[in-house]
């Protein structure tokens, strides 16, 4: 039992490390799904990065081109609106206006503001070109400027572009950028005011919507719903410039290579698992009250083991004085039984005479229901002393135990060839004398007894009967071999009722059985069970 309660704590302590191993799997898991996705949106969000960087180097290309232009046309003292309008026609632009380091306006185009947009001029400055916000006109146009030298020092080209000229450009520019299946990307300005757009296959609109517009402000990315479906959304400042790229995207389709099976599968496997775990645990935990079970069955075998030991040491002494002390006052009876009938034999009437033969036969038959009762509770109580057995000798020695009987009746005793089996000798011999005994017994008196000894092998064991033309068993098997099973009165066939009991107790602890069936012609076979001889010949097999 120690052993069983030092061996719990352990168990107790393995499934507490497995339970935190699996709870350890599934945050490592989730952690590992919720990096994915954050890679996923990095990635996503990588691309808006990759299309403002190239816009970026595509103006700034554009601009310096513009800035060495003009270091040529734009480097006079005075710079008249003819020229300047030349100029807005040939470039298919709205206006145009030069202006110094100083703020001052050089010229200017017709239709030109009064003043260019002073935050403009301030990109130009300091990256050598700037680009505005756009100008709510009926055309809608975009102010940029361009810095660039002349011999009278810096000057700035500023112009105001048709915004439908800048959205072509920038249209093509993010047409490589939405890759899911219904992603969208745009270029808006600080406003909100939409610059550029490119779509995917399946679109839903063209202008971004006021809940991402929003969700979007001044923020790199964000998670906003729409219609009841999740977005995602990343943004990116163009450099030099106050517009921003923003492309989104459905999470049903960024985050398509972690749904269906590649996402629910390891959970699967973890939920298996956290089952078999719980399974195992039940299992246990049930192991465990069975171990307990079984160690308090143990000792209750134990228990009853040493109470057995103390009833077989006193049925040992009640057979002793079943031999001793109660065999003496038997002796003492019979003793003086025989003295009265020897002294009084014929001297008193009849009746006398018949009480004390009554006398001399109950003595008789208490001693040997003493002895039997005695030859009973030995047998089974000291482990046997296997030996290989030769049946022929022993029923031999049967036949000359039991020759006044056979001669008295003129019985017949046949046999078939018997083999050798394993066993202790004396209790064999014993069952095959009370076999053949009854056999010759329980005869008609006027029938002649004839019996038959047979044995057939199969397998390891051998079945031995004894067969006779007797007065049958009439219904009767499961009595006869109980103890004191009678199925005739004392008088009329003589015994203790102990014989087949006692030869039921033998067969069966040499691991065999006993039983009788009624003959085809009349009669009884007694059929037993033995182990065979290793090294015994086969005699005859049992037929399947």
């Amino acid at each position: 039992m120690n052993r069983h309660r030092a061996t719990r704590p352990l168990t107790f302590a393995a499934i507490a490390l497995a339970v935190l191993a699996l709870v350890a799997l599934a945050w490592f898991l989730a952690a590992s799904q919720s990096d994915q996705r954050s890679d996923l949106r990095a990635r996503y969000g990588d691309r808006t990065a990759i299309a403002a960087s190239l816009i970026d180097s595509l103006f700034r290309l554009a601009f310096t081109s513009q800035s060495q232009q003009a270091s040529q046309q734009w480097a006079a003292p005075h710079i008249s609106q003819r020229r300047l309008d030349a100029a807005v026609a040939r470039q298919q632009i709205v206006w145009s206006m030069v202006v110094d380091a100083d703020g001052k306006v050089l010229g200017r185009s017709s239709g030109a503001p009064a003043a260019p947009v002073a935050a403009t001029i301030r990109g130009a400055e300091r990256n050598g070109f700037g680009v505005g916000a756009v100008q709510p006109r009926k055309t809608p146009v975009v102010d940029s400027a361009v810095k660039f030298s002349t011999p009278a020092g810096v000057r700035y080209l500023v112009n105001g572009t048709p915004l439908k000229s800048y959205r072509t450009f920038l249209d093509g520019t993010l047409k490589p950028l939405p890759t899911l299946k219904r992603s969208r990307a745009f270029v808006i300005d600080q406003n909100g005011r939409t610059l550029g757009v490119a779509l995917s296959r399946a679109r839903r609109g063209e202008m971004p919507s006021n809940e991402l517009l929003r969700a979007i402000k001044a923020r790199d990315s964000v998670s906003y719903t729409v219609q009841g479906e999740g977005i995602y959304a990343a943004a990116t400042t163009i450099p030099h410039t106050p517009w921003r790229v923003i492309s989104t995207g459905a999470n049903a389709d960024l985050y398509a290579t972690l749904s269906g099976p590649s996402r629910w599968v390891p959970w699967a496997i973890l939920l298996i698992g956290a089952l078999t775990l719980v399974a195992v645990g039940f299992l246990l935990r049930r192991l465990l009250k069975t171990n307990a079970a079984l160690e308090e069955s143990r000792r209750n075998l134990e228990q009853r083991a040493r109470e057995l030991e103390r009833s077989n040491a006193d049925l040992e002494q009640f057979a002793y004085a079943a031999s001793h002390d109660l065999s003496e006052p038997l002796r003492t009876v019979a003793g003086f039984s025989e003295l009265l009938r020897q002294r009084y034999d014929g001297q008193l009437d009849p009746e006398a005479d018949g009480y004390i033969s009554f006398i001399g036969d109950g003595v008789k038959r208490m001693q040997q229901l003493i002895d039997d009762l005695l030859l009973y509770s030995r047998v089974g109580r000291a482990p046997l002393r296997e030996e290989t057995v030769d049946l022929e000798a022993v029923l031999r020695d049967v036949l000359g135990w039991l020759a006044p009987a056979i001669e008295e009746r003129g019985a017949q005793i046949t046999h078939d060839p018997l083999p050798a089996v394993r066993g202790e000798p004396g209790q064999i011999a014993q069952v095959l004398q009370n076999l053949v005994a009854n056999a010759i017994k329980f005869t008609a008196p006027a029938t002649v007894p004839e019996v038959r000894v047979s044995a057939r092998r199969s397998g390891g064991s051998v079945q031995v009967s004894v067969a006779d033309n007797g007065i049958g068993i009439d219904g009767g098997g499961d009595v006869i071999f109980k103890m004191f099973g009678r199925l005739h009165p004392v008088d009329t066939y003589p015994g203790t009722g102990i014989g087949l009991a006692l030869a039921k107790r033998v067969v069966e602890a040499h691991g065999g059985r006993i039983w009788v069936d009624t003959a085809p012609g009349g009669g009884s076979v007694f059929s037993f069970t033995l182990p065979a001889a290793v090294h015994a010949p086969r005699p005859v097999e049992m037929p399947a």
